[in-house]
């Protein structure tokens, strides 16, 4: 564990790091500060002190350990035989980032007849796919997979892993990191290699977007976060690149938490990736309007999505709902009907290309993030659109 230490000659003795201590790991006594056994680094102090007096203290254990880490890892996400865009997305972020490093780039695929999509990745600039197919395997089972990526990663110790920041990376994402004890940095819009220190700098929205916080794992390995959808360009495939599959044996101890009984198919909800998405907020009026919401959706090819309230009010299923707790968008065209723009909803669209809001209260806040705004009745402007369109 790297210690912490602090510089006398900066101290001015505030003593904000030992209330800002989460685990009480620091005391003064006798006139000075001691650093207690059970401080496990976490760098709350660092960011507290405001004279820049403590500092990370690596011992040459802890360098050496860092060094054995290598290489960048993406986990690729796939559904019926598709690879989901944004692996493909972090493929071409990640060989960016391996190229800073030196390092070679590696892609984890997990299922169950899985040779196809393997192959497919070869063709994309990468080193190495490392595959696990096995039948029970074959439906995404939190637990199974936590399992799985684990053994993967401590077979090969990455320096870095990337996950997309989707249903299934944000279930899978943090058991990981917990069962490696490393940091996860989620739902990241940016990421970068500090020169310097060959650091990750992981940044991501804090505070309904109102600021962008850039974090970085200094200890810790691998360095893991997931990446919202639509951030990156995807990687080309290019079919003349010839790469290396490597199937790799894991034990898998079937789940007795979780049994996939039945896959039941939903209505079609708003992806990630769509091009225009329509958004419903309770200034529709009623749940009887969403028929001629759904009317404009299908002329412009758009798909549809709902603030909290409008779920919680029963007018839509709640895998509509756009926001901090439902699904991060980054269309193209967002069409806000009826949202006022609490901040709930907007860190769910903020990353949209062009917000075009439809609201009757010109002060109401999503006019502030808006491309375009449209003060007036949603509905007699909704009208007036699908005459026109």
């Amino acid at each position: 564990m790297a210690q912490i230490r602090i510089i006398k000659d900066r101290c001015f003795e505030c003593m904000a790091c030992i209330d800002n201590c989460p685990s009480k790991s620091i005391a003064f006594e006798g006139g000075k500060f001691i650093i207690k056994d059970n401080c496990n680094a976490c760098g709350v102090c660092i960011s507290s002190c405001s004279f820049n007096a403590i500092v990370f203290d690596e011992g040459q254990e802890i360098i050496q350990r860092k060094r054995e880490y290598r290489g960048v890892f993406i986990y690729c996400e796939h559904e019926n035989g598709c690879i989901k865009d944004v692996s493909l997305e972090l493929i071409c972020k990640g060989r960016e980032i391996a190229n800073q490093l030196g390092e070679e780039l590696s892609v984890i695929v997990i299922g169950h007849k899985i040779d196809n999509i393997a192959i497919e990745l070869t063709y994309y600039d990468v080193n190495k796919v490392i595959k696990v197919d096995n039948s029970l395997l074959e439906t995404f089972n939190e637990y199974l997979y936590v399992d799985v990526l684990e053994q993967i990663i401590n077979v090969f110790n990455p320096q870095i892993v990337l996950i997309g920041a989707t249903k299934y990376g944000m279930a899978l994402a943090p058991g990981v990191a917990t069962r490696l004890k490393t940091g996860l940095t989620a739902d990241c819009t940016e990421l970068e290699i500090e020169n310097e220190t060959g650091l990750l700098l992981q940044t991501r929205p804090a505070f309904g977007g109102n600021l962008l916080a850039r974090i970085i794992c200094p200890i810790h390995r691998p360095q893991m976060a997931t990446v919202r959808p639509g951030i990156f360009m995807p990687a080309n495939k290019e079919f003349e690149r010839k790469g290396f599959i490597e199937e790799v044996p894991v034990i898998i101890n079937k789940s007795e938490k979780v049994e996939i009984v039945e896959r039941v198919a939903k209505e079609s909800i708003c992806s990630s990736n769509a091009e225009i998405i329509i958004g419903i907020g309770k200034g529709i009026g009623k749940p009887e309007n969403i028929p001629m919401v759904k009317k404009l959706a299908n002329k412009l090819g758009a798909e549809l999505g709902a603030t909290r309230a409008v779920i919680d009010a029963g007018w839509m299923d709640c895998s509509y709902q756009i926001g901090q707790t439902g699904r991060v968008v980054s269309p193209k065209i967002y069409i806000a009907l009826g949202i006022s723009g609490a901040v709930q909803h907007t860190a769910g669209i903020i990353s949209s290309n062009t917000i075009i809001a439809i609201n009757r209260d010109k002060d109401a806040p999503i006019f502030k993030i808006a491309s375009i705004g449209i003060v007036g009745d949603v509905m007699e402007i909704l009208n007036l659109l699908l005459d026109e369109i």
